[in-house]
């Protein structure tokens, strides 16, 4: 759901980058490191990257190999980033982000250090199976046409009591019932929000507000906005973040789409705008401050909504997306962008209408387990692709005949991959191979679901047939 706060999406100040302090040189940079890593008594560095559908991976290393694995980077087998569908080894070396630099402060007691990676070839060249670089990639297609995308993001899931051992599969145990909002006496879920928020705080990722939503134990935590690939970050270092405080506080937290049947699916929605070389929102009319988006901001969501089907494997990449999206609850599952629907694809906040700074879209159909750096580079590249195509907003669709007549999201990850695996956008803004990961992890999802018996069908054929 959508947190209305009064302020702005972007605050004055420039463009802002949150992870990174460094400007300057790499010797300095890893002079900074290397100072803090002794000051804070750091005994091993982490570097973290994502495979394809956005689980993290890493390599460990202790902090005497740092100064060389900086200048020199480190071996990994890059078929470690294709998803459940590893074929053949692909040596890659991964090099450490320094602006990403942090200590982790779920280890106090080994105070580990993370830095982010950049993935390359042995030769030098960007490994096109990286999807940070992806992003990073298209971002700065924009900025050359001198536009600067800022992005913030909701991320939503369940906490949930520990899985028993002798019932594995059983239905997961929110903690407590709970309500949109709902302030309850002092609980496990309070301390895991104090916790959590002070995880995020210290990695240098400000948080604008957390608290309950809709569904029994669903939890939302809202990202202040800064640059595509700190946000990008951002989201893969809150999950852990939010999975290391619930453990911390004998739970679990799960970013399942649909977790629990008859209660609404966790999303991430994407907030995304775009500022101009003179630090003004683009998506700001100057003439007519009042109107939702300028015109160069509805060509930007034009692209979004035309381009939306071709990637929605992607932002919905899970047999289960596709149970959150069919079941309402405020998920999208048609073609439309509006002001004030409850189910919207896209959302065009209108809580400050002279807000310069508040002049946005919000993107609500990605999970919140999808790969936010594919995701982030998708929906950017579509909005650029609607400037540059000079394309037509449809008109706003309200609730009722209307959203019901309007053109539906696939249905089902079969449908949803057959047209990520035909698109020439898609290939264009990832590069085949990482579709064709994409696919073939899909397809293996596929087929193994089809030969699953659900409990549905127990439920339905064996008491009749």
């Amino acid at each position: 759901m959508t947190l209305h706060t009064g302020r702005g999406f972007r605050p004055s100040g420039g463009t802002r980058r949150l992870q990174g302090w460094f400007t300057g040189p790499v010797d300095s940079n890893l002079e900074y490191v290397l100072q803090t890593a002794q000051r804070r008594g750091v005994s091993f560095i982490r570097v973290w990257c994502v495979d394809v559908l956005g689980t993290l991976k890493g390599v460990a290393f202790p902090i005497s190999e740092v100064e060389a694995v900086i200048t020199d980077g480190v071996g990994m087998d890059g078929s470690a980033l294709e998803g459940g569908t590893r074929r053949a080894e692909q040596d890659v070396i991964i090099r450490p982000d320094i602006a990403s630099f942090h200590v982790l402060p779920w280890r106090p007691e080994a105070n580990v250090g993370r830095m982010y990676a950049r993935i390359e070839l042995p030769d030098g060249e960007p490994f096109d199976g990286d999807s940070r670089e992806i992003l990073r990639r298209t971002v700065a297609r924009l900025e050359e046409r001198g536009y600067s995308p800022q992005l913030g993001t909701e991320v939503e899931f369940y906490l949930f009591k520990p899985p028993s051992p002798d019932h594995p599969e059983a239905s997961p145990q929110p903690l407590a019932p709970g309500g949109y909002y709902d302030l309850t006496a002092h609980d496990i879920a309070t301390d895991f929000r104090r916790s959590s928020i002070s995880f995020l705080e210290r990695l240098g990722i400000p948080v604008r507000a957390a608290y309950h939503e809709a569904g029994p134990s669903q939890q939302e935590v809202v990202l202040a906005h800064a640059d595509a690939v700190s946000t990008a970050d951002n989201v893969i270092t809150c999950r852990m973040a939010m999975k290391q405080a619930a453990h911390n506080h004998g739970s679990y937290a799960s970013f399942m789409p649909k977790p629990l049947a008859g209660q609404p699916g966790s999303a991430l929605h994407v907030h995304a705008s775009l500022f101009g070389d003179d630090d003004h929102n683009l998506f700001h009319d100057p003439e007519d401050p009042k109107a939702p988006l300028s015109a160069l901001g509805r060509k930007f969501l034009a692209g979004v909504l035309h381009h939306t089907p071709e990637f929605t494997a992607i932002a919905a990449q899970w047999i289960n997306s596709y149970t959150r999206l069919a079941d309402g609850y405020e998920a999208p599952n048609r073609l439309t962008w509006s002001h004030r629907s409850a189910n919207p694809l896209v959302r065009v906040p209108e809580h400050r209408p002279d807000a310069e700074g508040a002049k946005r879209i919000e993107f609500r159909l990605p999970d919140a387990g999808s790969n936010p750096y594919l995701v982030f580079a998708l929906v950017l590249a579509a909005g650029l692709r609607g400037i540059d195509g000079d394309y037509e907003l449809p008109p706003e669709t309200c609730d009722g005949i209307e959203a019901a007549q309007a053109p539906l999201l696939p249905t089902s990850l079969r449908a949803a991959t057959d047209l990520l695996e035909s698109s020439a956008f898609v290939r264009e803004v990832l590069g085949d191979r990482i579709v064709d990961w994409i696919v073939a992890n899909k397809r293996r999802d596929i087929d193994a679901y089809a030969r699953e018996i659900s409990g549905f069908e127990f439920r339905q054929s064996l008491p009749q047939l």
